[in-house]
């Protein structure tokens, strides 16, 4: 096994790699760093997360603005054909 991975075009140098595939389309992949030799790491992985944590946060808040929004349309609809 190497003992770096390839992040975004940025080389982290890891102590450990564990990949676990799943039947379907999923896999889950832990890393282990060395944080005492390489500090500025955490920082690094920090960001990953936060902004991706950001991200699910938008996109689920979006997807419920559009589900609310269809719900209404729907209803106005039905209000609206029932008054004909």
């Amino acid at each position: 096994m190497s003992d770096w991975v390839k992040i975004n075009n940025d080389i982290y140098h890891i102590k450990d790699c564990v990949v676990q595939l799943s039947v379907m389309a999923h896999a889950t992949i832990n890393i282990e760093i060395d944080l005492k030799k390489y500090p500025t790491y955490s920082d690094v992985f920090f960001n990953m997360y936060d902004n991706k944590t950001e991200k699910i946060r938008l996109d689920l808040e979006n997807q419920i603005k559009s589900q609310i929004n269809y719900s209404l349309q729907t209803i106005l609809e039905k209000v609206n054909n029932s008054l004909k």
